[in-house]
């Protein structure tokens, strides 16, 4: 018995010990691709590669790894860390559990094709004039470099967040990214992209500003080698966008005297009227599923840990927003705009499966909080376009529903009810989701027409201008359309 014990102590010891040099080894390798030192995946196994970063780490800070992993690395990487951050990011309010996507890591080198040729594909399928007006573009321009903060007036002449579609349209129909050129380039200059907080009232511009960083980081991460920037110029917009990205403050209050932050995971406060205070649905709404994709991207352009960790955060909390049955809560409660906005959840999932594809991640098999599989809430979203009044459950709560009624728009048939956000556009935003979990709706994606402007697709709107066909041939995927 006593031979017995002895046994048990010394295992439950070597348990111990192994515990904490894993949990010392994840720590060492997080840090290390934070600072830009490729060691692995977040696993807590010591191998070559953390070994090789390490290594590197040192050499490039004067002195030797002793090739001895304790705490005397990791309060180096730490001092390290804490000296590389020239400003204090916004600390996350909301707590979430790691799971496997805290594993992955910014790919090393732009893992999509430098230059698409998706634009040459589908130029010879023209459909006419996109109502693009060249004016227009040149008003958005002027206007956007031109901003004024808080200004009712300019708010109105550029229609909120307007040109995003404007200049987006422009660029697909004549190939014309200037106007992006131009506008990051003032914004880096002269960083007059912002907006003052009301306390008391709605921040339109703090939507706006979120809005315009968040699809031109995001299009500017996809579209980097067609800018022609010198060398100067560039090296001032990628600072910038990344500073504005990694130091954006995601749960900021709007109207922080009258409202409190939305918490992803109580659904019950999302669009809920009746509460004294009612939860500020931007945190957790369109403002943060733009955001995520601009980060992950420009993470990815960058191999910018840091960036892409907040990315991944993000991420989690926009999957804790989804029920058990795979509703995203915040849209569907916008009463008769809760299928305006739930549309659009296949653009954003389809978005971050290519980024997580391209970082070597299966996303569309990443489990949720709640069991829940991400390919499931494809499956859900194409079961709420044949019947929107599952959407009602939520719907009812008709929280921000600009003027529209709730009453008469369930009275609508449901042809009615989805409008232009038919079936189609659906496949056509879900090309990695149907090739390998549905291939029955492979039919609905047509290949006789421009698919950035056809009505069928709406690919291009002021939710995103990186459409999501770049992605998926960029990454090197199989042909949808010959």
């Amino acid at each position: 018995m006593k031979f017995i014990k002895n046994i048990s102590i010394i295992v439950s010891t070597l348990l111990a010990t192994a515990s904490f040099a894993n949990k010392t080894t994840a720590t060492v390798q997080k840090d290390l691709n934070r600072l830009g030192y490729n060691a692995g995946l977040v696993d807590g196994s010591y191998g070559k590669k953390t070994r090789i970063a390490l290594e590197q780490f040192y050499k490039d800070n004067g002195g030797v790894f002793d090739g001895k992993l304790d705490g005397n690395e990791i309060k180096d990487l730490k001092l390290k860390t804490k000296q590389s951050s020239k400003n204090k990011r916004p600390e996350f309010v909301i707590k979430l559990a790691t799971n496997d996507l805290d594993q992955t890591i910014a790919p090393q080198k732009w893992p999509f094709v430098k230059i698409s040729n998706f634009l040459s594909k589908h130029q010879k399928q023209n459909v006419g004039d996109r109502g693009v007006n060249i004016n227009d573009v040149e008003n958005c321009v002027s206007l956007l470099t031109n901003w004024k903060s808080n200004n009712s007036q300019h708010q109105m002449e550029r229609d909120r967040d307007n040109c995003i579609q404007v200049l987006g349209w422009n660029y697909y129909d004549r190939e014309d990214i200037k106007p992006f050129e131009t506008i990051l380039l003032k914004w880096a200059n002269t960083d007059n992209l912002k907006y003052k907080l009301i306390l008391t009232d709605v921040t339109h511009d703090r939507y706006d500003v979120k809005a315009f960083l968040s699809t031109f980081g995001s299009f500017y991460a996809v579209k980097y080698d067609e800018f022609s920037y010198t060398n100067a110029q560039r090296s001032k917009v990628d600072e910038y966008l990344q500073s504005k990205l990694l130091n954006i403050n995601e749960d900021e209050i709007g109207e922080p005297k009258r409202r409190v932050h939305c918490d992803p995971k109580k659904h019950s406060s999302i669009g809920n009227a009746n509460l004294n205070k009612q939860v500020d649905i931007d945190i957790c709404g369109s403002s943060r599923w733009k955001i995520t994709i601009a980060q992950l991207l420009l993470a990815s352009r960058f191999s910018n840990n840091d960036l892409w960790e907040r990315g991944v955060y993000n991420t989690k909390f926009q999957l804790e927003q989804f029920d058990k049955d795979g509703i995203y809560v915040t849209w569907a409660t916008r009463g008769a705009l809760s299928w305006d906005y739930s549309h659009d959840v296949t653009t954003m999932l389809s978005l971050i499966t290519e980024i997580f594809d391209a970082a070597g991640y299966d996303f569309l098999n990443h489990e949720l909080s709640n069991k829940l599989k991400v390919y499931e809430l494809f499956d859900k979203q194409f079961q709420i376009v044949d019947d929107v009044s599952i959407l009602e459950k939520y719907a009812k709560r008709n929280y921000g529903n600009k003027g529209t009624n709730y009453s008469k728009w369930r009275k609508l048939s449901n042809k009615e009810r989805i409008g232009d956000w038919n079936k189609a556009t659906m496949a056509y935003s879900s090309l990695s989701y149907i090739k390998a979990h549905n291939p029955k709706l492979s039919s609905l994606i047509e290949c006789s027409y421009n698919p950035v402007f056809s009505p069928n697709s709406q690919a291009i709107t002021n939710f995103n201008i990186v459409d999501i066909w770049d992605l998926y041939y960029g990454s090197g995927k199989s042909k949808v359309c010959n």
